[in-house]
């Protein structure tokens, strides 16, 4: 008999030292943000988080206008985190898009509740 277990109890090990830290990346070449240990990609949606490091499965997006001007953010390396908010909003899609890689570079360097949020709940 074999026993197959849930997703939630799946375990990655990610090789950071209590003084590792993120380092701000160079966010000009697009959605991905941050150097080595940690890499992600960023998103404008529809919706906002609220406060910076709410966290989401998904982000919703309006398939026209000017309405996806939220910064969401996700870690991709060394482990795949949950979107988690920036807390930014962009006045328009297009201001999103510019400035939101560079805002999570930033929260994922000084701000401990977004890291907490990335490294929180990983998956595969």
């Amino acid at each position: 008999m074999a026993t197959i277990l849930p997703a939630g109890a799946v375990v990655k090990c990610v090789k950071l030292t209590s003084s590792t830290t993120c380092t701000p990346g160079n966010s000009a070449s697009g959605s991905n943000w941050g150097d080595i240990p940690i890499q992600g990609v960023a998103f404008c949606g529809s919706a906002s988080g609220g406060t910076s490091g709410a966290t989401r499965d998904s982000v919703p997006v309006f398939s026209s206008g000017d309405m996806n001007k939220y910064c969401w953010c996700r870690m991709i390396s060394p482990a795949v985190s949950p979107w988690v908010y920036a807390g930014y909003s962009g006045t328009n899609t297009n201001s999103c898009v510019i400035n939101c890689a560079s805002q999570c570079v930033s929260r994922a360097s000084y701000t401990s509740a977004f890291t907490q949020s990335l490294f929180g709940n990983l998956s595969n």
